[in-house]
């Protein structure tokens, strides 16, 4: 902008309002603390279950190794690195362990019974093939739906993040069947340790629980159904909210006029209600108040402070400007609700109803009877 500056007249000046590329950047450095976290948790869990440093490091690799493997297709694909295939890659994070966990556990079983380590690499990994391979195209499918679906507002966005989350599986399929009993037959030589205590009592723990629901089989479902039911009274009173558009950064007034003004005209009224409004710039936290008006409509715009444009803060501004707009002869200034009237904000929420007739001065008057019964309902703060 200050190369651009420097081309134009002094009359002409820019005004920042608001700058998205600062949020995308904190966005995508939250996004990569947390793939960072989940994959060291990943890593520290699976050393507290295999106690031995070189096998748990040689699952450890599968995290990054499958990640790089996810670019190749992502960039032939043509998608970018963005904030939904970022997302994708750290929900991949704690799914494309789970295949190394398996191979790595059953060749350490062969360990376990003697076997030496080429052996047992390739017994180990070719048991279980079927059931990894099964196991990630079962989680693997979940998302065909996303990618293949028809295009939408929302599924524009989870398009990317199913197909970045299908390719980090895959890939770590494919590392989990190759990587994996090589390094174990190669750079692996130290025999499994012997189990601990705790894991000792946890398996014959399950091997009761096991054994008591093979006798009882009747209690499986049962249980299973009663956990189902408990779910239902909390999902009824569950509130639920399916709108995609992103939270907004202002409050917005709209101009009614009663008839055709020339644009000099509504700069005028347009001045009078920022005049209105900048004694409260404080009061309204707002950062700048910027107009717009045109021959199709006039808006006025309040830019909330930055950190400050949550949802509370939207909705007090908004619920504040009413008192605070001027009256202006001829013309109906009025607070515009966000983009979705259907939103559901903390503040409250929000109800509304359609009159629908072939006389347009009848559904006036009606709709006018309406709005002055609806103010004498306790209740709603804005009608």
């Amino acid at each position: 902008l200050a190369e651009i500056q420097e081309t134009l007249p002094p009359e002409i000046q820019f005004d920042n309002l608001f700058d998205m590329g600062q949020v995308i950047v904190k966005l995508g450095r939250a996004v990569v603390q947390n793939g960072l976290i989940g994959a060291l948790l990943a890593v520290v869990v699976m050393y507290l279950f295999l106690r031995n440093a070189r096998p748990t490091a040689t699952i450890a690799v599968v995290i990054p190794l499958s990640l790089l493997a996810t670019f190749i297709p992502i960039y032939v694909s043509g998608d970018t690195l963005n904030m939904m295939t970022m997302g994708g890659l750290v929900l991949g994070i704690g799914m494309l362990v789970d295949n190394a966990v398996v191979v790595m556990e059953n060749i350490f079983r062969h360990r376990e019974m003697g076997v030496d380590r080429k052996t047992a690499a390739r017994r180990g990994a070719r048991e279980v093939t079927t059931a990894v391979v099964a196991a990630t195209l079962t989680s693997v499918i979940v998302f065909i739906p996303l990618i293949f679906n028809k295009p939408s507002e929302m599924n524009i966005y989870l398009k990317e993040l199913g197909i970045t989350v299908c390719f980090t599986l895959l890939a770590s399929l494919c590392i989990s069947q190759t990587l994996i009993p090589l390094a174990t037959s190669k750079y692996i030589s130290s025999k499994p340790r012997a189990k601990g205590k705790a894991m000792l009592r946890l398996e014959e723990l399950y091997q009761r629980l096991l054994a008591f629901n093979l006798r009882h089989r009747w209690i499986t479902p049962v249980v299973g159904l009663a956990v189902v039911a408990s779910a239902v009274f909390p999902f009824q009173r569950v509130d639920m909210n399916f709108d995609t558009s992103e939270a907004e950064l202002f409050v917005q007034v709209r101009y009614e006029f009663s008839e055709e003004l020339s644009l000099e005209r509504k700069e005028e009224i347009v001045s009078q209600v920022e005049d209105a409004l900048e004694p409260h710039r404080e009061e309204l936290m707002a950062r700048s108040i910027y107009s717009f008006w045109s021959d199709r409509f006039t808006l006025t715009r309040v830019y909330l402070e930055e950190g400050k444009a949550g949802e509370e803060n939207i909705a007090a501004v908004r619920a504040q400007l009413p008192a605070l707009l001027p009256e202006i002869a001829g013309v109906q200034v009025r607070v515009q609700e966000n983009s979705r009237g259907w939103r559901r904000h903390r503040g409250g929420k929000r109800v509304a109803f359609q009159l629908v007739g072939d006389d347009t001065e009848t559904l006036i008057a009606l709709a006018e009877e309406a709005m002055t019964r609806l103010e004498d309902i306790p209740g709603p703060t804005r009608v």
